[in-house]
């Protein structure tokens, strides 16, 4: 059903997630798909960082509720551009601290960011989408912006 290319958003029942999408939208994680070797995987940016993992496995492990938008156009090289971002470290300080602020402020998270060379998920897709200024996006925007550029729901 899915595919490599395809873009996710979640929204998790933990504490974190529901607080995340107090102060960021309708999603509190991004993700992408991959194949590797045949394998469909997820690619995100869990507390672990950056790195691929099996379909069902991270289901299972995380239990998200998920929506899947589809490119009309499909890149060739998605999956390798996704390689160039494994093992990237997650950026645990940025996500406290943008929490933080934005509920201090009663704003929007995409104020918090800064590029520092670690990602969490909503930069990582952001990034991997080619948009301007990755560490500025959330989830809602990056959904909004996929739509105007014609991707559809799996």
């Amino acid at each position: 059903m899915y595919r490599s290319g395809d873009i996710g958003f979640a929204i998790g029942k933990s504490e974190l997630s529901k607080t995340i999408t107090a102060v960021a939208g309708k999603f509190s994680h991004t993700f992408q798909f991959i194949e590797i070797g045949g394998v469909l995987c997820v690619f995100d940016a869990q507390i672990e960082g950056c790195y691929p993992m099996e379909f069902g496995n991270w289901m299972n492990k995380f239990g998200y509720e998920i929506v899947v938008l589809r490119s009309l156009k499909t890149d060739p090289n998605f999956t390798r551009n996704c390689v160039h971002y494994f093992g990237i470290k997650y950026d645990v300080k940025g996500l406290g601290v943008g929490l933080f602020r934005s509920l201090l402020r009663c704003k929007n998270m995409h104020e918090k960011f800064r590029d520092n060379g670690k990602f969490w998920c909503f930069e990582l897709t952001a990034r991997l989408l080619h948009f301007p200024c990755p560490e500025n996006w959330n989830g809602e925007q990056i959904y909004a912006q996929l739509i105007k550029k014609g991707y559809k729901k799996v």
